[in-house]
């Protein structure tokens, strides 16, 4: 095992192949990609929180969104629109790892818990089977 230590703290890594070059930075980007991805899902459970908290307003509503939007190309470099446009499978293969499906199905399901506050029940059940649809496809 390697630790690693963040601006958050330490992180362990466990690295399977201890190989010099570009296999070792492999397992690496792919250890530091998941913990980013991590990082950018909890950032927009903050900014849900805040909005589900009371009654929120429309400019709250809005910041939300946006804090979503932002997550998903940030963390899985890809707008959401996109994806939407896609089969579940097709997104799945488009995103490529549990971590980054799993993430999307997270963003959906923030997605949901806005629209649910915001009073859009249909469009809230829309998202809420697209994320268990996405969530079907991780391996």
């Amino acid at each position: 095992m390697t630790t690693l230590r963040l601006d958050d703290g330490p992180m362990v890594l466990p690295l399977v192949r201890v190989l010099k070059g570009r296999d070792e930075m492999s397992d690496l980007d792919v250890a530091l990609d998941r913990d980013y991805v991590i990082r950018q899902i909890q950032q927009v459970v903050r900014a849900i929180t805040k909005v589900l908290t009371g009654r929120p307003t429309a400019v709250e509503v809005s910041h939300a969104e946006e804090a979503i939007r932002d997550a998903a190309r940030a963390a899985l470099r890809v707008d959401l629109e996109i994806l939407a446009r896609m089969t579940a499978l097709s997104a799945a293969l488009m995103l490529v790892s549990p971590e980054r499906i799993h993430a999307y199905a997270g963003l959906l399901d923030a997605e949901a818990a806005i629209a649910r506050a915001s009073g859009r029940a249909a469009e809230a059940d829309r998202l809420v089977h697209r994320a268990e649809e996405v969530r079907g496809q991780a391996r």
